[in-house]
């Protein structure tokens, strides 16, 4: 065993966990267990990549079996994870590193592993349940409801009970609703509200393509592929060579992705760096960069489509994108797409220092303030505000575009495993 694992008795067990000074994983293991001895090389890797931030602790339940039923265990191997004595997190089993290491991001715990892979995330469960009397029922009320022009236009900011295609499928508005009624991956939902599936023609189109038994987690990351590669949007003249490049080599890692192959978490975590890197380095106006660079960066590896809270923020940074994409397609200059910068520089600290009892309509008040200034700035506003209205306007075609292929994903989606 690994200087870096620590072995604990009944007489060192209590310190170990109530006075160290970082958390403790502890492996209650036993020499007879097979999967206990599989596991152990994963977290000779764990102790050694997380030296310094996380104690790693073996305990043999079979010289200290009565200690078992402290822990409330049934099998091994198990994990706990302690925090200031106290046990915040179990794993019972361990599959690989990346399931390892993944659990301990998801509990706070910093750590990369060499040799790591990310493993493509496979569905817990098929497409309503694999259930064709579920599917008719639920599709059933989707399509009624359509008929009779009830359902809700999506809208940013999104009111609350704003009803949507995928709530009026799952029969109430909340994600852990529509996931445990449909068996359909709650970030889909989010997905399907922002395409708009609204008029009964768009509802019997959607509701064509949905079938029991399906994996459908992927398809907005083919979307996204899609997009990222659409020879029409003409990436390479509108981004700078690095970024570019780097939209590149993150498509190629994501196909490999998609077609179920395990990829290396550096090169995911290298993508990461760069993204960064170049978002930080970033002059003003330069905006597209920045919002690609934090779709990238969110979508490497891009498990994150299948986390509801990541997947507002990379719908965000997709709506930004189009919205930068249009400033450029229509000839404006790197001045003008800086001059909203300016003006956010010039407004922010006076902002700041008005008091709150004040604030009211204090933002909109500065707006003109700096409008008034110069023509310059005064045409930059009348010319920001056309931009806006002609963007609107050509919202419906760019929705029905993606929906268009959306619905295509949709209907070419694989069977569940």
């Amino acid at each position: 065993m690994s200087d870096l694992i620590t072995n604990l008795t009944d007489s060192t067990l209590d310190d170990a966990l109530n006075h160290a000074s970082q958390p403790v994983l502890l492996d209650l293991w036993a020499p007879w267990c097979g999967p206990c001895l599989a596991i152990a090389p994963l977290l000779e890797k764990v102790a050694a990549a997380t030296e310094g931030q996380l104690t790693v602790a073996k305990l043999d339940v079979e010289q200290y079996e009565h200690l078992l039923p402290r822990f409330r265990v049934r099998g091994i191997p198990t994990l706990l994870l302690f925090r200031n004595g106290s046990e915040v997190a179990r794993k019972v089993g361990v599959d690989s590193l990346s399931d390892l290491n993944g659990w301990l991001r998801s509990q706070g715990i910093a750590i990369e592993s060499e040799g790591e892979v990310v493993v493509p995330e496979v569905q817990p469960w098929s497409s309503f349940y694999g259930d064709d009397a579920l599917r008719e029922f639920l599709t059933n009320r989707l399509k009624a409801t359509a008929l009779a022009a009830e359902i809700s236009h999506y809208a940013f900011p999104r009111p609350q009970d704003l009803l949507t295609a995928p709530y009026v499928l799952a029969g109430q508005e909340s994600l852990d609703v529509f996931e445990r009624v449909t068996g359909l991956p709650p970030a889909l939902a989010l997905w399907l509200e922002v395409l708009d599936f609204v008029t009964p023609q768009q509802i019997d189109e959607l509701i064509a393509v949905l079938a029991s038994g399906k994996a459908y987690g992927d398809a907005p990351l083919h979307l996204l592929v899609q997009w990222l590669e659409d020879a029409d949007v003409r990436w390479a003249s509108v981004l700078s060579a690095p970024l570019n490049a780097l939209r590149l080599r993150w498509l190629a890692l994501t196909h490999s992705y998609l077609n179920g192959q395990q990829t290396p978490r550096q090169a995911w975590l290298t993508i990461q760096q760069e993204a960064s890197a170049h978002h930080d380095s970033c002059q003003s106006g330069q905006d597209l960069e920045q919002h690609l660079c934090s779709l990238l960066f969110i979508l490497s590896p891009p498990s994150a489509l299948n986390d509801t809270q990541a997947t507002f923020t990379i719908l965000h940074h997709w709506h930004q994108i189009q919205f930068h994409l249009g400033q450029i397609n229509a000839g404006w200059s790197s001045e003008e797409l800086a001059l909203a910068d300016r003006r956010w520089a010039w407004i922010e600290p006076q902002l700041a220092a008005i008091p709150e009892e004040e604030s009211e309509g204090a933002l909109e008040s500065l707006h003109l303030q700096w409008r008034q200034q110069s023509p310059e700035f005064a045409d930059y506003v009348q010319k920001e505000a056309l931009y806006h209205e002609d963007f609107a306007a050509g919202e419906p075609q760019r929705t029905q575009l993606f929906r268009e292929r959306f619905l295509q994903l949709l209907k070419q989606a694989p069977d569940a495993a």
